[in-house]
């Protein structure tokens, strides 16, 4: 499984090995042994890597986390694979129409739609759930702006990279 962690301005990918190798993950290409642990309760964990320790907090933020490690701290903004994808699929051509097209990311079904043609939204705002393989999937604005336009319905089966709707 792979995932990318930027902690400004420095992105990481990091691949966890699913061939059965225990505790076994690449960064950057680059092989550790890595061993986490929660320590207690909260959120306080031991962390080994190289047999070298670590002991570290973690704290949910909006965005990422703010992790400290032997009393440094720093922003981890976290995503796999395919959070990437998503957001890589929806894209902007604020340049020539000023408008951000949403698509759909997979093919599947529209659960719920969660704004109306007029509203405004900002980045990062909820806007339609689709269920694809029975996992519900949040797809959010990637611009601020204005709905514009709604193609489709609740309870429509979209194809992957349909438009789903405009904001401008």
């Amino acid at each position: 499984m792979q995932f990318f962690a930027k902690i400004s301005p420095k992105e990481f990918q990091i691949a966890v090995n699913d061939s059965g190798q225990k505790n076994i993950i690449k960064i950057d290409g680059k092989t550790a042994q890595v061993e986490f642990q929660e320590v207690g309760s909260g959120n306080l964990f031991s962390l080994l890597v190289n047999q070298r320790s670590y002991q570290t907090f973690i704290e949910r933020r909006t965005n990422g986390y703010l992790v400290t490690v032997n009393n440094h701290k720093y922003f981890v903004e976290l995503e796999d694979e395919r959070t990437r994808q998503i957001r890589q699929l929806i894209k902007t051509d604020e340049q020539v129409h000023r408008q951000v097209e949403i698509k759909a990311p997979m093919p599947g079904l529209i659960v719920k739609i969660n704004v109306k043609e007029g509203d405004v939204v900002r980045k990062g705002d909820s806007l339609i759930f689709i269920e694809a393989m029975k996992m519900e999937n949040d797809i959010r604005a990637s611009a601020a702006g204005r709905v514009k336009k709604i193609f489709k319905k609740e309870k429509a089966s979209v194809d992957k990279d349909a438009v789903l709707m405009l904001i401008e």
